[in-house]
């Protein structure tokens, strides 16, 4: 094998068209003849403002009336767009509840010529090749009081007794004359991607310069920077430009040198020049890489790390043969940081030898006096917060080897100091770092971060080299050893500070501010593949958060489903079925308008309208209800936008939501029970329910509500004061005063009493209160708390005045049961059937009314399915399968009896219909529906069982509009989840107004998570996290290799050497443990490990000279040969 891995040397153009019916299509060709540019409309080139303003022209109209526009209005504006405002626009002057909305107009009908005309020009268009342009997003932000009758914004419906039912407007030459939230266009051509802030290069950026118009397209992270090359990584990838004569204007071009599925991180350039350093996860596993800047040679791969997370980060190379890593270590079995250097050139290529000093994660090194030292950082805290103070806040510290101890040399402060980097400057070394601490002074405050000089040597002397404004910190720095340049990353942009200026800053002739410096404008040539649109294959048990089900006039059942934010309604069929005899619809929101709201949850009112429930497309995305015709889709463009019925209330947990006889009632974030009546028509407002129940108990930490059949009557499960569970009912047949509603407690305080079910006469619950523990006795070595096997028994209470208990009723009218099934269930009595009279239901002292059903044992129940008159269903999970179980009072013997449906194996997900008529089960990836009664419920054993219609459904996404989603929508879970209302004093619209303009820059979900960091981190608290997501990965997650790339341990440690790996190290485990938490913790090399196979083991001199026959020089790394045989045995042949 050689020595040597690597032998060291001796405008974007913007063309439009026409405008028909608000899509820019192209200009039709004359004579026949193609295009040539003088025939396209030029769009109008656009200026760029400063940090918080627009950096385009923008021209807004607002109809007024008279069919006049009226001039623009502060009021007009309210989601900042995915750029900034403009420099005459005043923020402060924002009036963010005004009441008001734009009228919908229905425009008329096209005639049948027009048509004709448009599908011949549509036709045309489609043959010719152009260049379509997405525009950015305008939203204006108006809000709505939360009991404003949005419905009487629309002159045509929404306003009387009845509701009025949502109806599908023809297309409109005005289409934006109908948007109620002036959302200007921001969705592109009809043939563009809606891709917003792609178009116009200067969307997004932080240039404070009016002049440039320089496409600058891209978050751009990571830089590191040597002798005038700059790298740094967008998308996942790596990217290198040339600073050489660069001073920090005009514009650069950027060279894409990696193409990554998973992403690249901290790529770092050797000293010659043409090397760059990075961790990629080509094979599923994070190791560490190196590309030669020159062309026409592949990526070389370094390290092969045995442990599941590889290698980290590139700290620095120290020349141009060794490069400083980190990685969790691999010399003891407790996981922790540390440093490596790894050797890819000379006679000890492939060496891995640790740095002398534990849990380091960053350092700068250089040496002092002919000595190496370094000045490096400590792991920190895992939260996303700024402004920390504590324990495990970062430091810089001071080492040189052979001393015995560290120093600490960032001062007194107990915030930030991190990113340690050595510059030279006038002569003198300085040690640059990034800290939040107000100033150089003995006593700083944590307020942003900024850079920061020290000469090296004199810790004492602390220089403040930037002032940031804007809200957004410095993140990143990238000293030039050789120049003295730096480049700072602020935002998604990197800033450009020459070397002149670090001088005259570290010599104190001021602080450089970033207000007044312009980003570097860098061309970043990327097809940004990952924003185009995802066709994404719907997986029930990940997709499905909301279900109903009804029966139409004409028999067909029809489903709705609420998948990953998005509505679909879709048949209930038998199979197998043909796919041309059913009809599914995708109801909301349109083909390109998924960044516009995202559907939460979704029940029919009738067969013919849903309610919905929804974010509305202001600047917060509240939460807001709709009332939406089923036969169309919804949310299609921004001139056909259905009216919130109520709109800008409070987030609402959407799994507490109950719908029954239109009426709806929710748990919102403010621990608020509301009801809305659907059925009075006109001003839909809803009321807030009481907050006490008639026993003084809190109606706060609601768990489960849920609908009388009748909507007369609201049952809420709630926790009493002392924290035990209650289930309270209140009486809601006349909802229009909150304050003449009273929750009745009907169970006692004493006990739990949870997963309540409610059927016409009866409320049947589980609860703790005649359970027994099988530990006998408290005393012992472990000291055992009880355990009860056996945790719920089914009780009832009466709700009907003259109740009976459970449950016996005439013979002639029980269904015959039997283990097989169903056999007759119609009414076989020749008795006339009466009209019942009017259910008369009582809430008087309804605590002392419940009662156990004895017959059916205590078990683990993890929910009531269903029950009649005659039988009850639970889903048990005594067994160690999920078993749905029918108890069927049997008759004159007045003993239920147990029948078992179904020991569901792949059971995924069960839940009901908005009503509870229905109930389904995800099972093998298919959706199961069953009436919920008992013969419904018995159909399950015969299989005889409907799903719904889902083969090849898809869900279509439009990633940096679904970004846009994400970003909003986790600003508004902070908002409204924090437990401090006052947000720790953070103008939480302001954070909202400050990163928005970065999210058009993303184009990889981990940039996004990146803006969502900064934001989550401004609220400066602790276990505040931002992890998760559908993240591009490798080939091998996706072809399920990604086990035969990960290295396996011998669980020692080695050096490599002439010979071979020469073993410096074998663990020694605690000799009373062969496993820990199921895994084995001796070394598979050790004489305790060998024992049983009368083979010695492995000690430390020992010398392993092949694996399974192969040579372990012959490859790069002894790990090469362990790949993807952990739990294996192998052969391993060693000399003395």
């Amino acid at each position: 094998m050689s020595n040597n891995l690597f032998s060291l040397p001796s405008a974007r153009r913007q063309i439009g068209g026409h405008k028909i019916n608000n899509n820019i299509i192209p200009a039709p060709p004359k004579n026949s003849i193609p295009f040539t540019e003088s025939e396209y409309t030029p769009l109008k080139q656009s200026s760029s403002g400063n940090m918080e303003e627009y950096t385009d022209e923008v021209t807004i109209i607002n109809e007024a009336e008279n069919g006049q526009p009226n001039p623009i209005t502060n009021d007009d504006y309210s989601r900042v767009p995915l750029q900034s405002l403009p420099s005459h626009h005043n923020d402060n002057n924002r009036n963010h509840n005004r009441n008001n909305m734009s009228q919908i107009t229905e425009a008329s009908e096209y005639s049948m010529q027009y048509s004709k005309f448009l599908l011949m020009i549509m036709s045309i268009a489609l043959t010719l090749s152009f260049a379509a342009v997405a525009v950015n997003r305008h939203v204006s932000h108006k809000n709505h009081s939360n009991n404003n009758s949005m419905g009487k914004s629309n002159p045509d419906g929404g306003g009387g007794d009845d509701i009025e039912k949502p109806t599908l407007s023809p297309p409109s030459n005005t289409a934006h004359n109908q948007d109620p939230w002036n959302i200007d266009g921001g969705y592109g051509g009809i043939f563009s991607p809606p891709i917003v802030g792609i178009a116009n290069g200067d969307a997004g950026t932080n240039s404070s310069s009016s002049s440039s118009s320089v496409v600058n397209v891209g978050y751009l992270s990571q830089p590191h920077v040597h002798n005038n090359t700059l790298v740094f990584v967008s998308e996942g990838d790596l990217y290198v430009t040339s600073l050489r004569g660069y001073d920090g204007t005009g514009a650069l071009s950027a060279m894409r040198t990696t193409v990554t599925a998973g992403n690249i991180i901290t790529p770092k350039i050797a000293p010659c020049g043409y090397l760059v350093a990075y961790t990629a996860t080509y094979t599923g596993v994070r190791e560490l890489y190196v590309v030669d800047l020159r062309g026409n040679a592949p990526a070389q791969r370094i390290t092969y790390i045995d442990s599941a997370y590889g290698a980290m980060h590139v700290i620095q190379w120290n020349g141009n043969d060794e490069v400083i890593f980190s990685a969790y270590n691999t010399e003891s079995a407790m996981e922790d940081s540390r440093l490596y250097r790894v050797k890819i050139s000379g006679a000890e290529v492939g060496k891995i030898t640790p740095v002398p000093l534990a849990q380091v994660t960053d350092a700068a090194f250089l040496q002092e006096d002919g000595v190496d030292c370094m000045y490096f950082v400590r792991y920190k805290q895992s939260s996303n917060t700024i402004r920390y103070v504590g324990g495990t806040a970062e430091n810089i510290w001071h080492y040189c080897e052979n001393q015995n101890t560290t120093t600490k040399i960032s001062g007194e402060y107990h915030g930030t100091s991190r990113a340690p980097q050595i510059l030279t400057s006038g002569g003198d070394r300085f040690l640059l770092f990034l800290s939040d601490r107000s100033d150089g002074s003995e006593d700083p405050v944590p307020v942003i971060t900024n850079l920061f000089a020290m000469p090296v040597g004199d810790q004492n002397k602390i220089i403040k080299l930037t002032n940031v404004c804007g809200g957004i910190g410095v993140a990143e720095l990238a000293a030039d050893s050789v120049t003295g340049n730096v480049i700072l990353r602020v935002g998604a942009d990197l800033y450009f500070l020459p070397s002149g200026v670090i001088d005259g800053s570290v010599q104190g002739s001021g602080l450089k501010n970033i207000a007044d410096m312009n980003p570097m404008s860098i061309k970043v040539h990327s097809d940004f593949n990952a924003l185009q649109e995802r066709v994404i294959r719907v997986n029930l048990s990940r997709h499905l958060s909301a279900f109903d089900c009804i029966k139409a006039p004409s028999g067909q059942v029809q489903t709705l489903l609420t998948l990953r934010g998005q509505l679909h309604q879709s048949p209930l069929v038998m199979p197998p079925v043909s796919p041309y005899q059913v009809r599914r619809l995708k109801l909301a929101p349109g083909s390109k308008m998924e960044g516009i709201t995202r559907v939460l949850w979704s029940a029919y009112f009738d067969s013919k309208v849903a309610l919905v429930l929804a974010t509305d497309p202001s600047n917060q995305a509240s939460h807001a209800w709709y009332l939406i015709d089923t036969s169309v889709p919804s949310f299609t463009s921004t001139g056909e936008l259905p009216v919130p019925i109520v709109t800008n209330i409070t987030s609402v947990y959407t799994d507490r939501i109950a719908y029954t006889a239109g009426k709806v009632a929710w748990v919102d974030t403010d621990l608020n029970v509301c009801l809305l009546d659907l059925t009075k028509g006109g001003d839909y407002s809803h009321i807030i329910m009481p907050k006490v129940n008639d026993q003084g108990n809190p109606v706060v930490e609601v768990g489960d509500i849920m609908f009388h059949s009748s909507g007369e009557l609201l049952a809420v499960e709630h926790n009493a004061a002392n924290q035990f569970s209650v289930i309270s009912v209140a009486a809601v047949a006349e909802t229009a005063d909150a304050s003449a509603i009273t929750f009745v407690q009907a169970t006692s305080d004493k006990f739990n009493s949870n997963k309540m079910y409610l059927t016409e006469k009866m409320l049947y619950f589980f609860s703790d209160r005649d359970v027994m523990t099988d530990v006998g006795s408290p005393w012992g070595t472990r000291a055992p708390m009880p355990h009860l096997r056996s945790s719920s028994a089914v009780y009832g209470l009466p709700l009907a005045k003259d109740s009976e208990p459970m449950i016996h009723i005439p013979e002639n009218n029980i269904p015959e049961v039997s283990e097989e099934g169903a056999s007759n269930s119609e009414n076989t009595s020749d008795t006339e059937v009466t009209e019942p009279p009017p259910l008369e239901l009582s809430l008087v002292n309804l605590i002392s009314k419940s009662y156990r059903l004895e017959y059916i044992p205590a078990g683990r129940y993890y929910s009531i399915l269903c029950a009649g008159a005659n039988y009850l269903t639970v889903l048990d999970m005594n067994t160690e399968k999920v078993q749905i179980i029918v108890w069927v009072d049997d008759g004159p013997s007045n003993m239920p009896k147990e029948v078992p449906l179904v020991a569901v194996d792949s059971l995924e997900s069960i839940g009901f219909s908005a009503n509870n008529q229905y109930f389904y089960l995800v099972m093998e990836g298919k959706l199961l529906v069953v009436e919920n009664n008992l013969e419904g419920l018995l159909s399950l054993k015969e299989g005889d069982v409907k799903e719904v219609f889902t083969e090849g459904m898809a869900l279509h996404v439009q990633p940096q509009l679904e970004y846009l989603s994400m970003y909003e929508d986790a600003w508004r879970l902070l908002r409204d989840y924090f437990y401090d209302k006052n947000m720790h004093g953070v103008d939480w619209s302001a954070v909202y107004k400050r990163y928005l303009p970065l999210v058009s820059r993303c184009a990889k979900r981990e940039e996004l998570d990146d803006i969502l960091k900064y934001m989550a981190s401004e609220l400066s608290a602790l276990h505040v996290f931002v992890y998760g997501g559908e993240y591009t990965n490798p080939a091998p997650y996706l072809d399920g290799s990604a086990p035969l790339h990960q290295v396996a341990s011998l669980g020692a440690t080695f050096n490599r050497t002439n010979a071979g790996y020469a073993v410096t190290n074998i663990f020694i485990p605690d000799p009373d443990f062969d496993h820990v938490d199921g895994n084995p913790i001796s070394s598979p090399l050790s004489s305790w490990t060998l024992r049983l196979t009368g083979q010695a083991g492995l000690v430390a001199g020992d010398v392993i000279t092949h694996i399974n026959g192969e040579n372990v020089l012959s490859v790069p790394d002894l790990g090469y040969l362990l790949r993807g045989v952990a739990g294996q045995s192998v052969q391993i042949h060693c000399t003395e």
